[in-house]
């Protein structure tokens, strides 16, 4: 506080400061106002600043009394504050968990509103409606979503936002998509994504487009997946054309039924009896007319059937303008994804329509005769790791379509017989794995069987691999086999000769080895359309691979044995 002493008394003090002896104030630290004056020299000190220094000691005990009640003042108040904010917090926590309560009811009446809404609007017919791509006429509710409704058109298959819809409409659909209009910033979002490409509209197309025939596209759904199909006539009758890996799938995903067929708008289609699998196949070119399958429908009435362009009028080239049609990534809506053809081959074209998974099946119809010029099959990235195809348009991934006019000889089959195929396939494929686990098996310590460990082997246990294998005929044999070994070695207590053990660990490997060449030669010599056969090689290999190790499996118990 010596600094509000002003500047008069500070000159009086230094005048009594200089009054005592030099030899003091040096051993004092010179001209300090505070150095001990000598008794001798205090009579010196004048009266007025022993005055004013006596009111500065007082003024400043003041201050600090001051300062201590100040203190305390703010110590006890902070203590209030603290009490007041445990009770703020201690509140906010409860209103929080009513609020979060509170949340949880709304949210399970809304999720019961929208189960009733959509049961209640299912089916609902709207006439025409207005959208920001231009009026939508025969418009028939589909299925009800978040963000709008999925409808059925005379141009195809879209989904709408609420505020699309009829007035009377809209507040009983909008309790649904309110929250999700609100983040996504309106409308605008909405139009935005029923303008993109697979994004719920048929893009690029105007309704009723004479490239888009919705009674003649088709969505086939099976039990491991969905894709794309459509309806064309073909000397005087209608069939359904897909690929023949939508019916049936491929190894490691092999379909085991065909669910539905649905047209783009909506009409459910009777299940075929009948089916025909491309019969053409030409061994230099995989992935070619072998991949194609047609089953013959009864289209509704009216319905305007595509055709496919014919064998005999050859008029593509690589500028053809064509559109590619189909359910692009399993969405369950029809996209148009417009391109040319980059080449053309005897039995496919290669086009530059972003075509995906979930086009498989559908058309790829040409522009200028309105026909079908080619069929939706493969991507091909192979390039993208080709350093002679780096930095060129080969190095993307290129999409291909097969031309259904060059089949010239189909196989017919019943359905059921088509998975009945497929189902040995799949039986196969599970019979390899668990020969794959018995080259795991032991033999116990005192040669009296096997001993199927519980080893994780990959993403499998053996002894499971074993257990659960033996549905099948070749898991059948080899549980069979280690039983009856175990049966026959099992039951000594002490420890069996090798000689006496030898001959039956031989007589399994043996009878293993022999029903699984069985298996293959059976699968070999079967008599089965192009598509399935190629296959046949691929498991035939893994299947040759395991009989290889088996072998040496029985090399090694013969020589732990001894």
């Amino acid at each position: 506080m010596h600094a509000t002493v002003s500047k008069a008394r500070w000159q009086w003090m230094l005048v009594g400061c200089l009054m005592v002896s030099s030899t003091a104030c040096e051993k004092r630290g010179g001209g300090d106002s505070n150095v001990d004056v000598p008794l001798g020299a205090a009579s010196s000190v004048p009266e007025l600043v022993q005055k004013e220094s006596e009111e500065l000691r007082v003024h400043n005990y003041r201050l600090e009394e001051e300062n201590r009640a100040l203190q305390a003042r703010i110590g006890s108040q902070n203590r209030d504050h603290s009490l007041e904010a445990q009770g703020l917090r201690k509140r906010v926590d409860e209103l929080q968990a009513t609020l979060k309560s509170n949340e949880d009811a709304y949210q399970r009446h809304i999720d019961q509103q929208k189960q009733a809404i959509a049961k209640l609007a299912s089916g609902l017919r709207l006439g025409t409606i207005r959208t920001g791509a231009g009026d939508l006429t025969g418009v028939v509710i589909t299925d009800v979503e978040s963000d709008g409704v999925k409808v059925s058109h005379d141009g195809g298959i879209t989904r709408v936002s609420f505020l699309q819809l009829p007035s009377e409409l809209q507040f009983l659909f909008g309790r649904l998509g309110a929250s999700e209009a609100k983040v996504s910033g309106g409308r605008g979002n909405y139009d935005e994504l029923a303008s993109q490409p697979g994004g719920g509209q048929v893009a690029s197309t105007a309704p009723g487009s004479a490239l888009f025939e919705k009674e003649s596209l088709l969505i086939i759904t099976t039990d491991k997946g969905t894709g794309s199909g459509f309806i064309a006539k073909v000397d005087g009758k209608h069939y359904a054309y897909t690929n023949a890996h939508v019916l049936c799938g491929s190894p490691g995903g092999f379909n085991s039924k065909l669910v539905r067929v649905t047209t783009a708008n909506g009409t459910v289609l009777p299940m075929p009896y009948l089916v025909q699998i491309s019969d053409t196949y030409n061994a230099a070119a995989p992935h070619g007319l072998e991949d194609l399958a047609r089953f013959e429908v009864v289209p509704p009435k009216g319905v305007r059937a595509y055709e496919l362009v014919s064998s005999g009028a050859d008029s593509l080239a690589p500028t053809t303008e064509v559109v590619a049609y189909g359910n692009s990534l399993g969405g369950g809506v029809f996209t148009e994804l417009t391109g040319t053809c980059l080449g053309v081959g005897p039995d496919r074209v290669e086009i530059s329509c972003e075509i995906v998974p979930g086009n498989s099946g559908g058309p790829v119809v040409d522009r200028a005769s309105r026909k079908v010029v080619g069929i939706s099959t493969y991507l091909d990235a192979s390039g993208m790791r080709d350093v002679w195809a780096k930095s060129t348009k080969f190095g993307a991934v290129r999409r291909f379509a097969v031309r259904p006019e060059r089949v010239v000889k189909w196989r017919t089959m019943e359905l059921s017989a088509l998975y009945g195929g497929i189902e040995e396939f799949r039986a196969f494929d599970r019979d390899t794995l668990t020969l794959a686990a018995a080259c795991f098996l032991r033999p116990r310590n005192n040669r009296g069987g096997f001993e199927a460990p519980s080893d994780q082997r990959g993403d499998y246990i053996v002894r499971e691999v074993v257990i659960d294998g033996s549905r099948h005929r070749l898991g059948g044999v080899i549980s069979a086999g280690i039983a009856r070994v175990n049966d026959r070695l099992g039951g000594a207590g002490a420890t069996i000769s090798a000689s006496a053990a030898n001959p039956v660990y031989g007589e399994f490997f043996s009878s293993v080895s022999s029903g699984s060449a069985s298996q293959v030669t059976s699968l070999k010599t079967s008599d089965r359309s192009p598509y399935m056969k190629q296959f046949v090689t691929e498991l035939v290999e893994v299947r040759e691979f395991w009989q290889v190790q088996f072998q040496k499996s029985a090399e090694r118990f013969a020589r732990s044995v001894k």
